[in-house]
């Protein structure tokens, strides 16, 4: 007889998907989604890339949204 070990992995998802907040102090916004190569949402891991968006010249980034 043989036997076969599964290793299940499992993740939390750390936020909402299309929630959206700022990076830092700066005005990228990014929004959650799977950027990885699990199942479970997270942010993106930096500020480039998926997942990120500059907020328009003239507009900054405040409690996830872009606004003046």
């Amino acid at each position: 007889m043989m036997w076969v070990l599964i290793r299940i992995y499992s993740c939390t998802n750390e936020c909402t998907s299309g929630a959206k907040r700022c990076y830092g102090t700066t005005n990228i916004q990014q929004t959650c989604g799977n950027y990885d190569s699990d199942s479970c949402l997270e942010w993106p891991a930096t500020s480039t890339g998926s997942g990120n968006s500059v907020c328009p010249v003239g507009t900054g980034c405040f409690n996830g949204i872009c606004e003046t």
